[in-house]
């Protein structure tokens, strides 16, 4: 069964944040769509396995797992994406920059 993926607006938002940091900082728009192939294709592969993905260091036991997935870049600068599995629906919570800390459980609701 293939899920549903469903990003949230506040993982929109994270992803719209590195994408601009990458345009406007390294003056690379052909990184930033890079980047945006990367995660597009992270998500595609979560949707046709979601349980094979391991916890996240934000997970903190809750009613929902917190699971990530792994994306990088052709230079190898690693970003992370956080997610759990509602029904037949993934739904994308967070995505962190390569260097950005873990969450603290409040920045996951």
């Amino acid at each position: 069964m293939i899920f549903r993926i469903r990003t949230l607006s506040r993982a929109h938002r994270d992803v719209t944040a590195i994408l601009n940091w990458m345009a406007r900082e390294r003056g690379s728009a052909a990184g930033a769509s890079n980047r945006l192939k990367a995660y597009a294709t992270a998500a595609r592969k979560v949707a046709q396995s979601p349980d094979s993905y391991g916890l996240a260091p934000e997970d903190v036991g809750g009613e929902r797992p917190v699971r990530q997935f792994l994306f990088k870049t052709r230079r190898g600068n690693v970003y992370r994406g956080l997610f759990t599995i509602d029904a037949d629906e993934v739904l994308i919570l967070r995505v962190r920059g390569a260097g950005q800390p873990p969450l603290e459980p409040d920045e996951l609701r």
